[in-house]
């Protein structure tokens, strides 16, 4: 499993603005917090960095974000996840994310490396709609 120090930003340069990082915090429980942050997340969640889930999603947001970044965690293995989202009055966003186990040792995740991207789903329905 690859660690936090192999990430290269300047390797990420064309898809930097998607790039978050997420911390494993195993004390007193597991759950997570967002270390960094890309403009891609930051524009349709708002400011998370530095923030526990717990602390800036209400508990049924929270225990599906910490399912989904537990599955990475628990399997140390990458995971893509694809779903629809509604945010800040944006409805409807198609979604797409990675969620990668970062670790310092073998068996021992530490960091979820996590790449957001979205788009508005009435555009592509619209469009599409439109074709003969």
């Amino acid at each position: 499993m690859p660690s936090r120090s192999d990430l290269s930003p300047r390797a990420m340069r064309e898809f930097l603005d998607h790039v978050n990082l997420v911390d494993v915090i195993s004390e007193p429980r597991i759950s997570f917090r967002v270390s960094l942050q890309g403009a891609q997340s930051r524009g349709v969640f708002g400011h998370m960095a530095k923030q526990r889930l717990g602390d800036i999603l209400p508990p049924f947001f929270e225990k599906r974000w910490t399912e989904s970044f537990e599955v990475p965690r628990s399997s140390e293995t990458p995971v893509r996840l694809t779903t629809r989202a509604s945010t800040f009055g944006r409805k409807w966003l198609g979604c797409e994310a990675l969620l990668a186990p970062l670790g310092d040792g073998p068996n021992y995740v530490t960091t979820i490396f996590w790449v957001f991207a979205s788009w508005r789903i009435e555009e592509a329905v619209g469009a599409s709609a439109e074709a003969p």
